[in-house]
């Protein structure tokens, strides 16, 4: 244990010299403070049932890159939003909630809507299958009728955030139906611009739109866990970290570690644990301060946000195992973050070309198509962190209903076990061809 507390502090000292961990500590207390500034503040529930009420015929595809859609505006007109009273006739667990009056210019305004509606669900489950809609034939649609109608303006109002939404039709007026729609949500912070976002200690403050607050907080967490710290920290820890294996196989310190009581496995093992060790502290000074931010200017505390320790971690070690063996060959730094950088990006893009060939020509040639598959199983998945990042963030963050209804299509389905397991035995597998090298060569 002393011996690799020794090594782990040599680490450390090297990453200090090499001024990488200062600047990446300072980027971390910089987005600390940054995430300190971010506040959001409720929205007053009727202005967000009107608003929400007028994007009745707007139809978004969230599936990353958003498509939107617009059917039939100017089609209805609505009443001003009212509390919720006793006397209203409403069932119990919309008290404390809104209702509005939606009014239809004409029947066919309103079936149109539910139509488009339905088409839209139909497209939504083509993409979350990878489904090419413009090359199959579609469904026929149902006949409208009054439980359609009710039904689309029901998942309508969810959609928006409301877990509480009744509709009941009230007759006709000037030729249009008329609906009301009373709605409560238990959990304000997923009703989409029921919050206004503050930003820099309250100098720029704005709507949240068509998001909700939670899932604000989702993007910008899932940013910084994939984007700051799973790119550009990996990439600036890889770049340092390569360095410290080559420094110990110079002539001088070799001899001296040689020296000591322990075995030339152990000590190279020593060594690689102590650059894990490094980015281990750098992922604890980023999350662990952005987090107590957001817990305490926002109240969203997710334990999946921290989790994101865990993947920054791993990318690094499976990154880390290849350099430890050309650096054993080769001495060279440079060389070896250069391994670790070239594994990492031919990984990321067999595993976009499969994604890609998935949404277009399906399985495409069959012999590029066993290649692909091929490779993709050898090489590290390290791209596949990022959506384990948003899969844990979000979880942690939306109920399970908003993250059905709004989130789910927007995490791809990822066989962890084959993902994560095949990965793990690629890092040990070049970490056993380090060792080996190390324990052959005659330095």
């Amino acid at each position: 244990m002393r011996v690799w507390l020794a090594v782990f502090r040599d680490a450390l000292a090297e990453a200090w010299d090499r001024r990488a961990f200062q600047v990446l500590s300072a980027f971390a207390l910089l987005f600390t403070l940054a995430c300190f500034s971010i506040a959001f503040h409720v929205r007053t529930a009727a202005d967000v049932l009107e608003e929400r009420a007028r994007e009745l015929d707007q139809l978004t595809l969230r599936m990353g890159s958003s498509t939107s859609s617009s059917h039939g505006g100017g089609s209805f007109e609505l009443s001003a939003a009212s509390a919720v009273r006793a006397g209203d006739g409403l069932p119990p667990e919309l008290e404390g909630g809104h209702w509005i009056e939606v009014r239809f210019l004409a029947p066919a305004d309103l079936d149109t809507m539910v139509q488009s509606w339905q088409r839209h669900e139909q497209q939504r489950a083509a993409r979350r299958l990878f489904v090419d809609e413009e090359e199959q034939d579609p469904e026929p649609l149902p006949p409208v009728g009054a439980p359609e109608r009710r039904s689309f303006l029901e998942q309508r109002f969810r959609a928006f955030g409301y877990d509480h939404v009744h509709v009941a039709e009230q007759g006709e007026r000037d030729g249009g139906p008329v609906y009301r729609v009373a709605v409560r949500s238990a959990r304000d912070e997923e009703v989409e611009g029921g919050h206004a976002v503050s930003l820099l200690f309250g100098l720029w403050e704005f709507p949240t739109g068509e998001f909700s607050a939670a899932e604000m907080m989702v993007m910008f967490q899932t940013g910084l866990a994939n984007t700051f710290a799973g790119f550009i920290g990996l990439l600036v820890a890889l770049l340092v970290s390569a360095g410290f294996l080559p420094s110990l196989l110079q002539k001088g310190t070799l001899d001296l570690m040689l020296a000591r009581p322990i075995g030339r496995s152990r000590l190279l093992l020593y060594k690689y644990s102590g650059g894990i060790g490094f980015v281990f502290l750098f992922g604890l000074l980023l999350f662990g301060g952005t987090w107590l931010a957001f817990a305490v200017r926002t109240d969203f505390a997710s334990l999946g946000y921290l989790a994101c320790i865990l993947t920054l971690v791993f990318g690094f070690a499976v990154l880390y195992a290849v350099a430890v063996p050309v650096a054993v060959l080769t001495r060279s730094g440079t060389l070896s973050a250069l391994a670790a950088v070239g594994v990492w990006g031919a990984g990321s893009a067999v595993a976009t070309t499969r994604q890609v060939l998935d949404m277009t020509v399906g399985e495409g040639p069959s012999g590029l198509r066993q290649v692909l598959d091929a490779v993709y199983t050898v090489l590290p998945k390290v791209s596949d962190l990022g959506d384990l990042n948003a899969w844990m963030v979000s979880r942690g963050l939306l109920s399970e209903q908003a993250w059905e209804l709004r989130f789910s299509h927007q995490v791809p389905e990822v066989d962890w076990v084959f993902s994560l397991g095949t990965t793990a035995l690629f890092a040990l597998g070049m970490l056993g061809l380090g060792v080996w090298q190390f324990r052959r060569r005659d330095y």
